[in-house]
């Protein structure tokens, strides 16, 4: 069944497309900056230049415009960084990523890390404070197209249930959630809209994961509204001890969804 949003986002593909090309022009002509605002207003702001595909977001609850921007990218790009600094900006990042997921045939995987300036933007740092001294510090959600949503459930299994919460460190929350790993069953973290600091929460909690963890491993998140409350989302975790397969030629599939306009479903 065709999608109503589905034209929306071919047209902001395009338009986004538009600005890469004008921006660049501008740029071999001038030699101005990279970095632009791609919201059209919206309160999503992007960048393509050297340090990669990159969006921000904001916290003024935009959150459809940056889901929309997010497919856009990854139709585009394979790929893409939703930058977020402070608990609204996160807890925007994390309902986007959400709705960006429930809105298209395949999922939305991403992982968390630490980024600074001090890094040129691309490096990812620890809650330590590797960024050096006086650096600006957000995370970074990258994320990629995952599997179709058919394939995505029957894979669920059992809900292992937890609460993010504002209140205290979040490394509890980040070594439960490891913990939880060795029980059958998919970990599933639960947050609110009306709640942030438990967003931001969250959000650090799976930034530290890594840190965790064995150089081998890799972690994949899934964020996903829940059906019987519209202002709550839930995120999957997962920690796989070696790469799981590309999802590539099911982007392309689901590419070619967005451009015609009409879902695989």
């Amino acid at each position: 069944r065709a999608h109503p949003d589905w034209t929306i986002v071919s047209l902001d593909v395009e338009l986004t497309k538009l600005r890469n090309k004008a921006r660049q022009l501008r740029d071999s002509q001038g030699g101005g900056s990279s970095s632009s605002s791609d919201g059209g207003g919206g309160g999503v702001g992007g960048q393509i230049g050297p340090g990669g595909n990159r969006l921000w977001a904001a916290s003024g609850g935009r959150e459809v415009n940056l889901a929309r921007a997010i497919w856009g990218r990854l139709k585009e790009h394979g790929a893409v960084d939703v930058d977020a600094r402070g608990a609204p900006s996160c807890g925007s990042a994390l309902r986007a990523l959400a709705l960006a997921s429930r809105d298209a045939p395949c999922v939305v995987e991403f992982d968390v890390r630490w980024a600074s300036d001090a890094e040129g933007g691309g490096g990812a740092i620890g809650e330590g404070g590797a960024g050096g001294q006086g650096a600006a510090r957000w995370l970074r959600f990258s994320a990629r197209a995952g599997p179709r949503w058919d394939r995505f459930k029957k894979s669920l299994g059992r809900f292992l249930t937890m609460t993010a919460s504002g209140r205290g460190d979040f490394r509890p929350l980040a070594k439960a959630i490891k913990a939880r790993q060795r029980e059958e069953g998919t970990v599933t973290v639960e947050g609110w809209r009306d709640d942030p600091l438990a967003a931001y929460a969250l959000a650090k909690a799976l930034a530290e994961l890594p840190r965790l963890c064995s150089s081998r491993s890799i972690v994949r998140c899934v964020a996903a509204p829940q059906k019987d409350d519209k202002d709550a989302f839930a995120v999957h975790v997962w920690i796989d001890r070696e790469p799981v397969a590309s999802p590539a030629p099911e982007l392309t599939e689901v590419a070619a969804g967005i451009a015609s306009g009409s879902s695989a479903t």
